[in-house]
């Protein structure tokens, strides 16, 4: 799960719009002493919402990222994800093919694990504003007056959070993958921090990646009966060559790797 949005989720689903920064707009335009005790009950309301966000979040939710640009290596964009997410071509990717997700719920069913996976992907939505819950909303737990409906719009809303980003992450054409409690009830088998994924379909390393990473990926790919190449550089263009798994560094495991 990726424990950064789980740490900051009250505070993008609260920020946008927030009653409490007006009110302190207003506040500093008043008597001090006031202002004072005012704000000191407000900072109590304010900590009780987020409190309240917190409890309600649910800690079982599991978060995986995925990557939808694909690989047309002159698409700039991934060279940007190489550089952000593989410590500058020193890590790797792993490629998946969701057609065998979707043909394989189509064979098992809507009951089926696959189903259920597909169930819980969403794209995630870039804009310019935090998800934020309603004042009203925000006023009824602060003084602890929340209404089931209340909670249901609540929880909508930090569901909501967990697929959405700013508009400078575009780029990254994200889809998450958010497994709950429930998807745990219905696949009982699974273990609560992982779940069976055997959809890779190839491995890439980058070009700076160690001897030791690359040596332990056709290891895994061999196991896994997938492609493992090298990612490089273009020397003339800002963009990325072919994916070549020629240039691959010779060490002792390459003499029973039939896969490149």
């Amino acid at each position: 799960m990726d424990t950064r949005v789980v740490d900051h989720i009250g505070y993008s689903i609260y920020k946008h719009g927030s009653v409490y920064d007006n009110l302190y707009k207003i506040l500093s335009k008043k008597d001090p002493l006031f202002s004072k005790k005012i704000n000191n009950i407000l900072l109590r309301y304010k900590k009780r919402v987020f409190k309240h966000l917190k409890q309600t979040q649910n800690n079982a939710d599991r978060i995986a990222s995925f990557c939808n640009i694909g690989y047309n290596v002159d698409n700039p964009e991934l060279n940007l994800m190489w550089a952000h997410y593989a410590q500058n071509y020193e890590g790797f990717c792993v490629e998946f093919n969701v057609n065998k997700i979707k043909e394989a719920t189509k064979v098992k069913g809507i009951n089926s694990l696959e189903a259920n996976i597909v169930g819980r992907l969403f794209p995630v939505y870039y804009c310019k504003h935090r998800v934020h819950i309603p004042t009203i909303i925000a006023e009824h737990i602060a003084i602890n007056k929340i209404s089931a409906g209340d909670s249901e719009i609540i929880k909508n809303k930090i569901n909501r959070a967990y697929i959405t980003k700013s508009t400078v992450w575009k780029y990254e054409h994200e889809w998450r993958l958010i497994l709950d409690e429930r998807f745990y009830e219905i696949n009982p088998q699974n273990d609560k921090y992982k779940i069976d994924f055997p959809y890779v379909s190839s491995i890439f390393y980058g070009h700076n990646a160690k001897k030791s990473t690359i040596k332990h990926l056709k290891q895994l790919g061999f196991k896994l009966g997938v492609t493992v190449k090298e990612i490089q550089i273009d020397n003339n263009r800002y963009l990325l060559n072919n994916f070549n798994p020629t240039t691959s560094l010779i060490d002792e495991f390459d003499d029973i790797w039939h896969n490149v």
